[in-house]
């Protein structure tokens, strides 16, 4: 290797170096054990198995709080789709009315077959006008106001 670029190693370098194992520290325990092929103390295996389930809950949270904020975020915007025809309050009110129309109908309905139990008072008659007493000219019958009946 000389400066800046990478050489690959040639087939004889690599040939040596598989030929002569002592010519670098030996790393297989540490990358066999983090590959999970080494056998490690339960004290260990159990903290990474928690270390693992907590780093999915808070995963999980994180995903689950940014569709819930995406879900508000949509429901303000002016894009979102308004919901077409009655909704459910305006139904429930409408019913409401409806019922509360034909309940009067059959109120009145009632009130209009029944006769009243109260008894009926007499309509009061007018008082008859002072009549003229004119004499209309033509034998004794008098005009009642300006009118004269022939």
């Amino acid at each position: 290797m000389s400066g800046d670029h990478f050489t690959p190693p040639t087939e004889e370098t690599l040939l040596e170096v598989l030929a002569n194992p002592d010519a670098g520290p030996d790393m297989t325990r540490s990358i066999m054990g983090r590959l999970g092929y080494m056998p490690v103390s339960s004290r260990v295996a159990r903290r990474e198995r928690r270390r693992r389930w907590r780093d999915r809950g808070v995963f999980a949270l994180a995903v689950a709080g940014v569709i819930g904020l995406g879900i508000a975020m949509h429901e303000i915007g002016p894009r979102a789709r308004k919901p077409v025809g009655p909704t459910v309050p305006a139904a429930l009110g409408n019913d409401v009315s409806r019922q509360q129309m034909k309940l009067e109908r059959g109120f009145r309905t009632i009130r209009n077959l029944v006769p009243s139990v109260a008894p009926v008072r007499p309509v009061p008659t007018p008082e008859p006008r002072p009549t003229d007493t004119r004499p209309t000219g033509d034998g004794g019958e008098l005009a009642i106001g300006p009118v004269r009946w022939l």
